[in-house]
């Protein structure tokens, strides 16, 4: 990786991190061009998905986050929750960036380094009745003794048999995933 490919890291993550519009990373890029070379937010994107062999995904969504216009709302052409057009002139009024999660994991097997700090999970050891990690906790361990069932077929393997499983969680806020005024929509289409 170039001294230019970490600025443009350190560029994309001062974007994410303050969350600056497109057009103000640009405008900031274009006023410190005598000081820094720093190529748009579109030529850092492909600069990213050539390096990491992720191609992102995109979706529109509704200007207002109510939706994404996939699924059930795919064909949709306005938004059914706020009456917002999907699009104007031709090009949607917002889209979601979307990484898919099997090649960030096929790339984090690149790493030596990413390669140890995964196989903490296997070779984790359990003390029972002390809890210091995740994979002391009682569900955990009840995983461990548990054969998968896949379509109602149970399988001769448990959960995390292998080494290279990988114990994934998720959460989610909606404080994070929608702004104030649908949180507050929400509560009052659900009172």
């Amino acid at each position: 990786v170039s001294d230019q490919d970490r600025m443009y890291a350190r560029a994309y993550k001062l974007r994410q991190m303050s969350n600056i519009s497109r057009k103000t990373f640009d405008q900031m890029c274009f006023t410190y061009q005598d000081h820094l070379t720093i190529d748009s937010l579109w030529v850092i994107q492909h600069r990213f998905s050539m390096l990491t062999e992720i191609e992102p995904i995109l979706y529109d969504c509704c200007i207002s986050s109510c939706l994404c216009y996939v699924g059930k709302y795919e064909k949709d052409t306005y938004c059914r929750f706020c009456n917002e057009p999907r699009a104007r002139g031709g090009k949607a009024q917002q889209t979601f960036s979307y990484l898919p999660l099997i090649p960030q994991l096929q790339g984090y097997f690149q790493s030596k380094k990413k390669i140890e700090a995964l196989s903490y999970r296997s070779n984790f050891i359990h003390s029972p009745g002390n809890i210091c990690d995740v994979f002391d906790s009682d569900h955990y361990q009840h995983l461990l003794a548990t054969k998968v069932t896949v379509d109602g077929h149970q399988q001769p393997y448990c959960y995390f048999d292998s080494p290279t499983d990988i114990a994934f969680s998720f959460s989610c806020f909606s404080s994070w995933a929608f702004p104030r005024s649908l949180r507050r929509l929400l509560r009052l289409n659900h009172s």
